[in-house]
Order: C-alpha cells, then sequence, then structure tokens
C-alpha cells in the first residue's frame, strides 16, 4: 500500500519521497521540508483505500452516493467541498475542459455508475470509474495542483 500510495500521490504533485511516505504512513511522522498539505494528501488516501478495502462488499455496485463517499476520504481536512462542483475546471497542460454544469456532471455520474454496474469483470469496472471519474471531474480540485479553478 506504500508504494501505491507514494505514487498516486506522486502523479498529483506530491514531493514525498518513498521513505518518507513510509514513515508517515507507518508511524504518523510527517517529513520536515515539506508541507502539511502533503502529508494529509497521503493520510486521506490510506483512509479511502482502508475504507474501501474493510467494506468491499459494499462497491460491489457503485452509486454516486459511494464516489462522494470516497471523495470525502480524500479530501478530510483539506478545505474543500464534499459536494458535486458548481464551477467550471480547466485541467493543467490539456486543451480539454470538463463538463461545466452541475447537472451535466451528475447525469454523467449516473451513467457512470451505470455503466460500471453492468460489467462484471472487476479490472473492467476499476479502470471505467477511473477513466469516466478523471473525464467528469465531479469535484472541487483534491489536490490543488493540477485543476485550476474558474468563477461561475
Amino acid at each position: 500500500m506504500i508504494e501505491l500510495l507514494w505514487k498516486s500521490s506522486q502523479i498529483e504533485g506530491n514531493t514525498y519521497d518513498l521513505l518518507d511516505t513510509e514513515q508517515l504512513l507507518k508511524y504518523n511522522i510527517e517529513a520536515p521540508d515539506h508541507s502539511k498539505e502533503e502529508a494529509q494528501v497521503l493520510l486521506n488516501h490510506k483512509a479511502a483505500i482502508e475504507y474501501t478495502a474493510t467494506y468491499v462488499a459494499i462497491f460491489q455496485e457503485l452509486s454516486v452516493g459511494k464516489i462522494v463517499d470516497i471523495h470525502t476520504f480524500l479530501t478530510k481536512s483539506m478545505g474543500i467541498s464534499k459536494t458535486i462542483r458548481e464551477r467550471m475546471v480547466r485541467i493543467t497542460g490539456t486543451g480539454y475542459t470538463p463538463p461545466d454544469n452541475r447537472f451535466l456532471i451528475e447525469e454523467g455520474l449516473k451513467k457512470l455508475c451505470i455503466a460500471v454496474n453492468a460489467n462484471s469483470n472487476q479490472y473492467k469496472k476499476a479502470l471505467l470509474t477511473v477513466l469516466l471519474i478523471s473525464y467528469l471531474q465531479p469535484f472541487e480540485d483534491g489536490n490543488n495542483h493540477r485543476n485550476t479553478q474558474l468563477p461561475l
């Protein structure tokens, strides 16, 4: 789990190295010269993975509410809204603009759940979920590195 959390946080711009990540996750020792936010991101990812691993039966069928629950774990203590975003976002380094209307995003999440639940292969479910959530960008930025919030 340590390597998974370290790598996934690196993708989001976290600068913790593997050993610092291990110290934080095993012993709750924050790395010097790193922000509290970086530690919080790693701890939140750990909590989300532990939650889904503990309650794996709950996640056999995906719902919008379950996606919101995971987002809540991922953004704990970060001052980020727990609800579907109502602002336009841009993704740095791309020309893609995610849907900018809350109702379109909610409809997209419902369709995501239908598509995921229609599959019996767990790998396909996981891939569809990651791809479609990345496409929709349904929440305010949870990493404060990639998305730029724009006023309505």
